[in-house]
């Protein structure tokens, strides 16, 4: 019946689209200038990139994600049309293909998506998982800019809560209303016009109005309006590049890395020792056929071959020069530090953020490989960062007279040379508003007037520039790398993101097996609006696989809130291809690519034990220190009590992992029964794993390497018992390697398992379930996803030394105090000890903490709030740095030479170094730092390879400080958690200055001295200056 229902909804919206009017005008008004530019002026040329990932599966014809929808109604027509009233500015948009491609879906196809599916359904007919859903994510817009511009919004909001913890939504689901979820199926969606939709458009500024109660009709206003704005977007940038306003780019059709896809060991080229794939992945057919696409998907809406490429974030080589220009690209723009490394000059800048060497970067280059020759420009990246980063925190006009001062700034230095000077200006068109005032309305009205009226600066399309100032200046090699530090760390070198690129190669080897055996074209030009076969169908899913955003999504330098939904699409197109090539489906694309989760105990393991493996509890309490995990059936909101298990408690000591399970049923009425206890493990080093648990054909979200099994059918006795061992063979094979004594009563089985049996070192992390279960699984603890422990680290081979840090000292300088949102929890931020060793070729540090080490937010590495820096001056050779790393607002008088920097998701070793003008810099060195929590002892375990240190000295000096983590840090603040005059919901109390106190919780000082003491007397560098 719901089949039917959706079917018929959709056919009754898709003939509304057919005949709905035209989008709401919003009014014009012509801002005309009457200053005169100067004969040489600075030339200015903006592209606002727009992009979405293929969101779309052909094979079930949905949206996955509502991004598209949302941002065309929200940025994709307002950034064009805004420059109707300033017709004397030029600029400059990158189209996606894959973006256009989706608003085509949704214009002229009446596409869908999930959200769109439950916005439409009637409220009163929502199921609870419906309403799950729905009070999960229709809150995803910026709470602060967006909802509480809307009073009854906010008050949604607050009444379901401001987290998404599965006790919240359950409460919530029996709270909200019949009207409360319409009001909220159609705020998400009214809440995310641009403002001027809401202010002129009478139909939608007549529901703001209304604000609640709104009806079914409402809703079918709201979804319309959405359908007109999305089929009028692409008209209205034709328009505007035929009136010669803009100029419109484009990037390959699925915004593919095209240097990784030409050639994996690009990079290589960007970081030497990054860790990538052991295989032969180079598709250049695959970066012409992407090219090709872009370019004649482009001719469908502009009549025109495109003359400029943004390569997608950026990304850039020597060897991908060839098929840009071969696809009839003139020009192609990258990042300052694409140019600084490819001149070998770097880009130099003042204290405040102004270049000082000019002439190499305000000027585009031409770069040639086998007589082929590409114009290319570079982005100023601090500019661009201010308005993606910076200026959503001013008060728009003042961002607008920043922005202003800067290019001025640029002007005064460079008027009386030859010239002309090209400043370019990119970044993302649609992501950052949100994060303004108003959707940035005043900064972008005030930044276009204000340019207009600027005798100095000119805006230009870019291919208009090129065509009056040919460039002169040649790069010999162009670098390769992305406007992500120059190189491709984003989407290759950690483990998930090289995981799945040997997925995608797999499945393209695949393919090519299939295309050769059709006689087929490898690697076809395809015109997504016309795929003829199955095959086509299944190189266009390959195509979307090549996509950057999801390499970008995985590992732990990036995090989307919702990397597990992208991992699946990305995981999605490889399955469909399968399908539509009629092969089996390699059971490891049903497995995720990301951490899934973490199952929360009810209490969390105490400390270390050793029980005795009796099936008994004797003595009572000798399990009163274990994790303990109540046994449910269901996921969320929706569970109900296990059918014959009642609990599992987990313990362990350096050696042994210990489970008691308790039942139910009397378990001796279970004996001799064909019923089994199943113990499943994650292992690092099983390659033959098996995707699927005992009896099961579905996984319990990573891939098995171990198995115990505890037949009962075998059992004939209470008492002592032995378990097998299994390892898997893949394919859902086991073979037994050997027996685990255990015991079992009438209530409890328990059992060890030592980690040595399993192959597992310390700081290993491990993902285990417990399954009861006959010809199927019945109860699964917990129920599809994990637990997750780490192998405690045996002792160090060298200790350089262990001390104490007083309790009660994480203060600061003797006044601070916590942030009041209840992640922070006492303790978090005291260090209590801290020790130093080697381990076979690493040096470690063990700090431990007063607090209970938990992972609020789910880090990659098991902490979340914290912030760890460990300075090093080694007594040798420099340059040394003066100065705790930025933020932290200290001084440190001896200095360093090397720091590590640690947090949830960044773990990096800092060092200073020399730049070209003898100015001490900070370089970054990533992948080396590995970080483990061990909840258990409190202790947050960090380690570097020694070859990066250097050999421990007695006179090496060492400083730990303890701060918070920051996920959205002031302007140069390296990520930590600010302290204020008094404390806020995230903010740190007990400070004087804003930007004068030291933002350092704690620290470890030799004994006798007191941090009070340094504390209160360092000042941050920034108050020095001033």
């Amino acid at each position: 019946m719901r089949k039917l229902y959706l079917i018929f909804l959709c056919l009754i919206l898709f003939i509304s689209i057919g005949f709905s009017e035209n989008v709401t005008q919003i009014p014009v008004n012509p801002y005309i200038s009457n200053v005169k530019k100067v004969e040489k002026p600075l030339y200015l040329a903006i592209i606002w990139h727009n992009h979405q990932p293929l969101y779309y599966d052909p094979v079930e014809n949905i949206n996955i994600m509502p991004w598209v929808r949302m941002h065309a109604i929200k940025d994709y027509y307002d950034m064009a049309y805004i420059l109707k009233n300033y017709p004397q500015i030029k600029a400059n948009f990158n189209m996606v293909p894959s973006l256009i491609y989706q608003l085509d879906l949704y214009a002229n196809k009446g596409l869908k998506d999930k959200y769109l599916i439950l916005t439409e359904k009637p409220a009163d007919e929502l199921t609870p998982e419906d309403k799950d859903f729905i009070l999960r994510r229709f809150f995803d817009v910026n709470w602060d800019r967006i909802i509480k511009r809307f009073p009854r919004y906010w008050e949604l909001l607050n009444k379901r809560g401001q987290s998404i913890d599965d006790n919240v939504i359950s409460k919530a689901i029996q709270s909200f209303t019949v009207q409360d979820f319409r009001d909220l199926q159609v705020w998400f969606n009214l809440a995310w016009f641009d403002p001027d939709f809401q202010t002129y458009d009478k139909d939608l500024s007549r529901l703001i109005q209304k604000g609640k109660d709104f009806s079914e009709e409402d809703k079918k206003i709201v979804i319309n309006k959405q359908y007109q704005i999305m089929s009028e977007i692409m008209k209205l940038y034709s328009e505007l590049q035929k009136n010669k306003q803009i100029e419109v780019a484009t990037t390959p059709f699925f915004h593919p890395i095209m240097p990784l896809l030409y050639n994996i060991k690009s990079a290589k080229e960007a970081v030497q020792d990054i860790k990538i794939p052991d295989l032969n992945i180079s598709y250049p057919e695959d970066v012409d056929a992407q090219l090709k696409m872009a370019v004649n998907y482009y001719k469908k809406y502009f009549k025109d071959n495109p003359k400029g490429l943004w390569p997608s974030e950026g990304s850039v080589s020597q060897e991908i020069i060839p098929s840009v220009v071969n696809n009839g690209f003139q020009w192609m723009a990258s990042d300052e530090d694409v140019l600084a490394k490819s001149l070998g000059v770097p880009i130099t800048r003042d204290s405040k953020g102004n270049v000082t060497n000019p002439d190499v970067l305000y000027k585009p280059y031409i770069v040639e490989e086998q007589g082929k020759k590409l114009y290319m420009v570079f982005r100023d990246k601090n500019l661009s960062d201010k308005i993606g980063f910076v200026y959503s925190g001013m008060k728009g006009t003042n961002a607008a007279k920043d922005f202003i001062n800067y290019l001025e700034n640029i002007y005064e230095k460079t008027k009386d040379k030859e010239g002309p000077y090209l400043v370019t200006v990119i970044l993302d068109g649609e992501n950052c508003w949100e994060y303004y005032e108003n959707d940035g309305k005043e900064f972008l009205n005030s930044l276009y007037k204000l340019l207009s009226d600027n005798p100095y600066i000119e805006t230009v399309r870019i291919s208009d520039f090129l065509n009056k100032f040919p460039p002169k200046d040649k790069i010999n090699r162009l670098h390769a790398g992305s406007w992500i530090d120059g190189t491709f760390l984003t989407w290759i070198g950690e483990n998930e993101e090289n995981k799945a690129w040997e997925l995608l190669d797999k499945t393209r080897t695949n393919l090519i097996y299939e295309t050769v055996k059709q006689k087929k074209t490898i690697s076809p030009i395809l015109n997504p609006d016309n795929l003829k076969s199955d095959l086509e169908k299944a190189w266009f899913e390959l195509y979307a696989a090549e996509g950057s955003d999801w390499f970008w999504w995985y590992g732990d330098d990036q995090d989307s809130t919702n990397d597990i939904a992208f991992d699946e699409l990305f995981r999605k197109h490889l399955i469909n291809i399968y399908k539509l090539i009629k092969k089996e489906i390699p059971p490891d694309l049903y497995l995720p690519i990301v951490k899934i989760g973490e199952e929360k105990p009810i209490q969390s393991l105490q400390r270390k034990f050793t029980p005795k493996i009796d099936g008994k509890i004797e003595p009572q309490d000798e399990w009163k220190d274990s994790a303990i995990y109540n046994v449910k059936i269901g996921t969320g909101t929706f569970t109900k009590p296990g059918k014959f298990l009642e609990r599992l408690y987990l313990g362990l000591d350096n050696d042994v992992l210990y489970f008691l399970i308790e039942s139910k049923e009397n378990l001796k009425n279970l004996l001799g029964k064909p019923y089994y206890l199943g113990i499943y493990f994650s292992n690092p080093y099983i390659k033959e794993i098996n995707v699927y648990p005992r009896n099961s054909d579905k996984s319990l979200g990573y891939g098995i390497g171990y198995e115990i099994l505890i037949d009962l059918s075998q059992i004939k006795d209470l008492g002592e018992i032995e378990a097998s061992l299994n390892q898997a063979l893949g394919n859902n094979q086991w073979k037994e390697i050997s027996k685990i004594k255990g015991g079992i009563s009438e209530k409890y089985v328990e059992i060890g398992i030592p980690f040595k049996s399993m192959k597992l070192q310390g700081r290993d992390q491990v993902a285990i379930n417990v399954i009861f279960g006959s010809d199927k699984p019945e109860d699964i603890v917990p129920y599809y996803i994990p637990i997750y422990i780490t192998v405690p680290e045996a002792k160090l081979d060298v200790v350089y030394f262990s001390i104490d840090d007083p309790q009660g000292d994480d203060y600061g300088w003797g006044s601070i105090v916590y942030p009041t949102a209840p992640v922070f929890k006492p303790g978090v931020f005291d260090i209590t000890h801290v020790e130093m060793g080697k381990s076979k070729e690493d040096i470690v540090f063990r700090i431990k903490i007063r607090g209970d080490l938990e992972n609020p937010w789910g880090s990659p590495t098991g902490i979340s709030v914290q912030t760890i820096d460990i300075y090093i001056n080694d007594g040798k050779d420099g340059p040394y740095y003066y100065q705790a790393l930025p933020g932290r607002q200290a001084n440190i008088s001896e200095g360093w030479n090397k720091a590590i920097w640690v947090e949830g998701w960044i773990q990096e070793l800092i060092i200073p170094v020399l730049n070209e003008k003898g100015k001490v810099e900070l370089k970054e060195i990533k992948g080396v730092v590995q970080v483990t929590a061990d909840p258990t002892e409190r202790t947050i375990i960090i380690s570097v390879p020694e070859k990066y240190l250097g050999t421990v000295d007695p006179n090496w000096k060492i400083l730990i400080i303890m701060c918070g983590q920051e996920g959205y840090p002031r302007p140069g603040s390296w990520r930590v958690r600010e302290v204020e005059e008094t404390a806020k919901q995230w903010r740190f109390g007990g400070g004087d200055d804003f930007y004068g106190d030291p933002n350092i919780i704690d620290m470890i000082v030799p004994p006798g001295i007191k941090q009070e003491d340094i504390l209160s007397k360092w000042k941050s560098s920034d108050e020095e200056e001033e």
